[in-house]
């Protein structure tokens, strides 16, 4: 059998958007009481008259909601699985000989040839030029009879153009004329949409009437975990000298883009690779209802829309699964295959259990080549299977690479003692590390931070000296309207007027009426220590450092700073543009408020600065060290920090995230304060305060 050789593999997730009567809103037309209805069947497929190198495995149909023409918005989002594989030689010139003498017949089916640069299947996809084409079917009806089908064809040049933060836009359109020849329109009410029309169905020159419906398509590249268990399948055949497979499967060029986080939901990603390996495998692939429960059960929601039962989120945004028990199945090395793939996608993982599935070696090269990266993942649980010294060998190895696993339980397998002990001690090892992380502000060394009397009162000076450095705020954002607030408490006299009547103080520079904005709010809400430009430059690092181990764009938010946050405000109620934000007109700053997705700034999704700054990292660091100032009391304090640590682990941190921020924090400070040996040892100071409150925010 001929090898398969992969050009594509992932999801174009098309986006019913709007519709469109005679060219506008279908709402605004108060006169249309038609009863057509409508639902959308998406397809992927290789154009007859494109490049004939490649064919769309898959075939897969997925349909939409069922719609009354009446409704303008529509927003639902299908995902239609794709699988591009290259075509031999011989078969190019037989699909060529074919194609050369068919007929195409036209009418509404349009067909819109793709430029691949080359037919031979050897070219295809260096240049980013894969494509295909997606095929709409508009079945409209009156009541619960079909009466026809409408298709339109969407010409996707290339599939990397409109891959990750990218997408294309296309309208289709259904005229009024050929909606009167299937008798879907009488002419009464195409005059109703449009009085203008004559009784010949045309309009005013240069006009367009019928249906419009607004779509958007991107492309979701969701290979990666396939390549990485395809190249453990290679390691696992060559050391263990297993049989090759009938069909081998390649990939003919690396991937451009990664999927990104929570662009399709887990359940859907499942459904997909098991079609997929159906066709790899070339055997039924059963979809596990156990293994839909598991992905679709916990969520979590982001704070601005949430709704709150006894101190926890409920809703949800993404899945956070944190548990993945397979134990109650019998999966076997293929079963496992789809899983495993899925699971690449849940970074919130902490423990997969996967005793007695009828496992083997070959398993093991898949899960250590799946996890070895994994920041969570702490317990895995292999016990009552098929592994061999192989196998063993890969759990090791894992162990080794991902220092964050902690428990790996083997028994009742068949390798030997002496591999168990490996395993054993590579465990252990792994917990030492994690417990002698001078940064691991849970281990037993930071156990006797209490209270804030618990500090000798030498490391307490130290780092409040390292505090009032952070904190330090610059003159020029003490105005008399905050004297009550200010971080000096002096008296500053009303700015004189210049020659032409106006104050001196005045400029029309974006830096300084952001200023002026912040402290006419700090004054209700923030602390104005909160917005010190040193401190939160050191949040800049943490949010930059901590960012390739959170994926979720909320949580990532907790660990931002707060005045890039609070500029953006004040910049965007007053029409300007900040650092980081180029200016925009009010229409669009509306619409970007209102939009879906809300809207990201290098990243880091964006919300009410107030609610951010409750929930935020920045929050515990000020709480902590104003504690120690004796600047509020330490029981007031620690009730502020439980409360922060009950909204933070609501909304997905976890402890290893604030030892990976403390980590960078500290890190961060001693760039500031300098590496002499003094500075250290106040870097160290402020690090043991900050541990105080970090325990207690976590203790809730």
């Amino acid at each position: 059998m001929a090898d398969n050789e992969i050009l594509y593999t992932g999801c174009l997730v098309v986006v019913l958007k709007e519709v469109r009567v005679c060219g506008v809103h279908h709402e605004e037309e108060t006169g249309c009481q038609s009863e057509l209805q409508f639902h959308v069947c998406a397809t992927a497929a290789v154009p007859v008259c494109g490049t004939a190198a490649m064919e769309e495995r898959l075939g897969e149909c997925v349909a939409s909601k069922t719609y009354p023409l009446k409704s303008g918005m529509i927003m639902e989002q299908l995902a239609v699985p794709v699988m591009l594989l290259g075509t031999s030689h011989a078969q190019v010139a037989a699909c060529e000989e074919k194609l050369g003498g068919a007929d195409d017949s036209g009418g509404d089916e349009t067909v819109q040839p793709l430029d691949d640069g080359s037919k031979n299947p050897d070219n295809i996809g260096k240049n980013c030029t894969v494509g295909l084409e997606l095929l709409l079917d508009f079945n409209l009806f009156r009541g619960e009879v079909v009466s026809t089908t409408v298709r339109r064809r969407i010409a996707v040049e290339s599939l990397c153009a409109i891959s990750s933060q990218n997408c294309g836009v296309a309208t289709v359109r259904v005229s009024a004329d050929v909606l009167q020849a299937v008798s879907m329109w009488s002419q009464s009410e195409v005059s109703q949409h449009n009085p203008d029309m004559s009784n010949s169905n045309e309009g005013k020159e240069g006009e367009w009437y019928g249906l419009e419906f607004l779509v958007i398509v991107r492309s979701v590249d969701m290979s990666e975990p396939i390549r990485l268990m395809l190249k453990a399948e290679e390691e696992a055949t060559t050391s263990l000298g297993l049989p090759q497979r009938e069909t081998r499967t390649r990939y003919l060029h690396p991937p451009v883009s990664p999927m990104p986080y929570s662009a399709l939901p887990l359940e859907l990603l499942y459904r997909f690779y098991c079609l997929f390996y159906r066709h790899i495998f070339n055997k039924p692939m059963k979809v596990f209802n156990h293994v839909i429960k598991l992905l679709r059960a916990p969520y979590v929601k982001a704070w601005s829309d949430s709704v709150v039962r006894k101190d926890s989120i409920v809703g949800g945004r993404w899945n956070e699964l944190r548990v993945a028990d397979l134990r109650p199945l019998l999966l076997g090395e293929d079963g496992l295959v789809p899983v495993l793939a899925t699971l690449f996608y849940c970074p919130s993982l902490r423990t997969l259990l996967l005793d007695q599935n009828g496992l083997s070696d070959i398993s093991c090269y898949r899960i250590g080549s799946i996890f070895y990266k994994h920041y969570y993942l702490e317990t895995l649980s292999i016990c009552r299977n098929n592994v061999h010294e192989g196998g063993a060998d890969q759990l090791v190895r894992l162990l080794r690479r991902n220092k964050r696993i902690t428990c790996l339980k083997a028994s009742d397998n068949y390798f030997t003692q002496s591999m168990s002990s490996r395993i054993q001690r590579m465990e252990e090892r792994n917990k030492e590390s994690i417990l002698g992380d001078p940064f691991n502000v849970f281990s037993a060394a930071y156990a006797y931070a209490v209270t804030p009397g618990s500090f000798p009162s030498s490391i307490v000076k130290e780092a409040l000296a390292v505090w009032v450095m952070l904190s330090s705020t610059p003159l020029n954002t003490v105005v008399p309207d905050c004297l009550p607030n200010s971080t000096f408490g002096i008296d500053v006299s009303p700015a004189e007027d210049n020659e032409d009547g106006t104050k001196r103080d005045d400029c029309d520079r974006v830096e300084g009426r952001a200023a002026e904005g912040m402290v006419r709010k700090r004054v209700t809400s923030i602390p104005d220590c909160a917005l010190a430009p040193l401190l939160n430059e050191v949040m800049r690092t943490v949010a930059l450092r901590v960012s390739p181990t959170l994926h979720d764009p909320w949580t990532r938010l907790i660990f931002s700073d707060i005045e890039t946050q609070w500029k953006r405000s004040i910049a965007a109620e007053e029409g300007l543009g900040t650092p980081y934000e180029p200016v925009i007109s009010q229409p669009r700053a509306q619409e970007e408020k209102g939009s879906v997705f809300g809207e990201t700034v290098n990243g880091i999704a964006s919300c009410d600065v107030e609610e951010l700054y409750a929930v935020s990292f920045l929050h515990i660091v000020v709480v902590t060290m104003r504690a120690f100032g004796r600047l509020i009391g330490w029981e007031d304090a620690e009730s502020i920090l439980r409360d922060i640590g009950r909204r933070q682990a609501a909304l997905g941190v976890v402890q290893e995230n604030y030892s990976s921020a403390v980590r960078h924090f500290v890190q961060s400070l001693t760039v500031v304060c300098g590496k002499d040996e003094s500075d250290v040892e106040h870097s160290a100071a402020f690090l043991q305060c900050l541990a105080l409150g970090v325990r207690t925010a976590v203790a809730s």
